[in-house]
C-alpha cells in the first residue's frame, strides 16, 4: 500500500482559514489586562534607553558581551 506524497502548501491552503479562527478563540480566551497599553512617558523612555546603553557598554567592556558577526552576540551569563 503506497501513500501519496503530503502537498505543504496545498495542507496549509485548505487549512489556514480553520486554523486562524481556533488561534483567535484561544487569544480571546484570555481575559487578563493587555499590558502597556498607553506610551511611556518621553522622560521615562531617555531614561531606560540611557541605563540600557550603560550597561551593554559595561558588560562589553567586562567581556561579558562579546560581538561575533553583525546581529549576533554571545553573552557570558556565569
Amino acid at each position: 500500500m503506497t501513500s501519496k506524497p503530503i502537498n505543504y502548501d496545498e495542507y496549509v491552503k485548505n487549512n489556514r482559514i480553520a486554523f486562524v479562527l481556533q488561534l483567535a478563540k484561544i487569544r480571546n480566551s484570555f481575559t487578563e489586562r493587555i499590558p502597556r497599553q498607553r506610551p511611556r512617558d518621553p522622560i521615562e523612555e531617555k531614561l531606560l534607553l540611557q541605563s540600557t546603553l550603560i550597561r551593554r557598554s559595561r558588560l562589553i567592556q567586562n567581556g561579558d558581551w562579546i560581538e561575533l558577526a553583525p546581529r549576533k552576540w554571545r553573552v557570558k551569563v556565569f
